[in-house]
């Protein structure tokens, strides 16, 4: 079956709630110039909508997603945290021509992407900042270590920072838990080891963790190595000696942007490299203001 258009979507959209199946007093937001607010992905768009006044973040399928609702079911009984974001899950809720599609229904997180809030501060110049993001990132990742599920999908455009500058995830349409099944969501590429494939289990995160820990360490000590890409250890960018020199005086970020080139994705004592890593950098571990 066809992919539902992207256009369609917003196009249906404008009609409100007479669209949806069970969704009520649902209307999308819109920028100053008329246009729908909505940032698009591999697998649809969400989009900034309100339900009596009250905002949220709705996530439309151009593709039916496999178990969707049970994962959606699993973050639902879990204890109410910060570290991610609960969605609602509702089955072919948004009638778009001739078709149903599914949607995913989020509280909206006010704040920005961590990817965003990483150009801004290399826009301005502010290392202090960036040190700041990944001692938060850090804090972050430590919290979902000591959980049984893993995002699926971790890429610095998943993460949201709050005002207070605490970090959430969202877009969890690649969960892994233990009970879960494996829905076919890979992760994105360029986020993912290339052995990975689709892989399902604890180690789905491991080599995100370290190419975000590595590019934020290194334009920490060095943010003139940043050109286009945010992650500037990306493999595919070619820095792998610049960054090995950068990170010289550290064994365990080396080690960590080491794993980044090796045969598994797999990352053995992750969470023990990421405690000595936020121990041996003080000045870059101190929260948000």
């Amino acid at each position: 079956m066809k992919k539902v258009l992207l256009t369609d979507i917003i196009d249906t959209l404008s009609y409100g709630e007479k669209c949806f199946a069970t969704l009520r007093n649902i209307e999308p937001i819109f920028d100053p110039r008329g246009r729908a607010l909505f940032s698009a992905g591999r697998s649809g768009a969400v989009f900034k909508v309100a339900i009596k006044g009250e905002p949220f973040a709705l996530k439309c399928y151009t593709h039916s997603l496999p178990f969707g609702a049970e994962k959606a079911d699993y973050l639902g009984t879990l204890p109410p945290t910060d570290t991610i974001i609960r969605p609602s899950f509702l089955a072919e809720e948004l009638h778009v021509n001739s078709r149903a599609i599914d949607v995913v229904l989020y509280p909206w997180v006010e704040g920005s992407s961590l990817d965003w809030a990483i150009r801004k501060a290399l826009h301005d110049g502010d290392t202090l900042t960036i040190g700041c993001l990944l001692g938060e990132f850090l804090r972050l990742v430590g919290d979902v270590e000591s959980r049984e599920w893993r995002h699926g999908d971790l890429k610095t455009e998943n993460i949201i920072i709050r005002p207070n500058g605490s970090m959430t995830l969202v877009d969890c349409d690649a969960l892994y838990a233990p009970t879960l099944h494996f829905g076919g969501e890979c992760g994105t590429p360029n986020w993912i080891h290339p052995s990975r494939q689709d892989a399902f289990n604890s180690h789905i995160d491991d080599y995100a963790v370290a190419l975000i820990v590595v590019s934020l360490a290194a334009l920490t000590v060095a943010p003139t190595i940043y050109s286009t890409e945010s992650m500037v250890a990306m493999p595919s960018l070619g820095n792998r000696e610049e960054i090995a020199r950068l990170l010289a005086f550290s064994p365990h970020l080396t080690q960590l942007h080491e794993a980044l080139y090796a045969h598994d994705y797999k990352i053995e004592q992750l969470n023990t490299l990421l405690q000595c890593i936020a121990h041996q950098l003080p000045e870059l571990t101190k929260p948000l203001l």
